[in-house]
């Protein structure tokens, strides 16, 4: 069985798979009691993650004196941002839907899960909508 390739070269020859979506790396998930007994913790760990992407993506992109040692970063960063665009690792539920109800659909087909329930009740509700940073 031959590994299958997800980089740049794959999506952009549209190699990546036959579906055509690109796979969510992680997913986090908080327990329902500690959102009931601290509502704030789903959104601040939501802006905590959206700084810390904007935080990677600054640093990445400081081409004159690099942060890490991956030779031709700034090239890999810009290739990546032309096939994948600007955002390229979304955080937001409408951003991420069509993946999302690839994977509960699958997850249904295979017995992984009863019910397939919306997406919006899998998500924190303060996460759902904007909200000021």
């Amino acid at each position: 069985m031959a590994r299958k390739d997800f980089g740049v070269a794959a999506l952009r020859t549209g190699d990546q798979q036959t579906d055509g979506l690109f796979p969510i790396m992680n997913i986090v998930v908080v327990r329902d009691e500690i959102l009931q007994r601290h509502p704030w913790v789903a959104q601040n760990l939501f802006k905590a993650f959206q700084e810390a992407k904007a935080l990677c993506f600054r640093e990445l992109r400081q081409f004159g004196a690099p942060r890490m040692t991956y030779p031709w970063v700034g090239e890999a960063m810009q290739e990546r941002i032309e096939v994948m665009g600007e955002n390229y690792w979304p955080y937001r539920l409408e951003e991420n839907r069509e993946i999302l109800e690839a994977v509960l659909q699958y997850s249904y087909e295979q017995g992984l899960i009863r019910r397939k329930l919306p997406l919006e009740e899998r998500f924190a509700p303060t996460t759902l909508d904007e909200f000021r940073a």
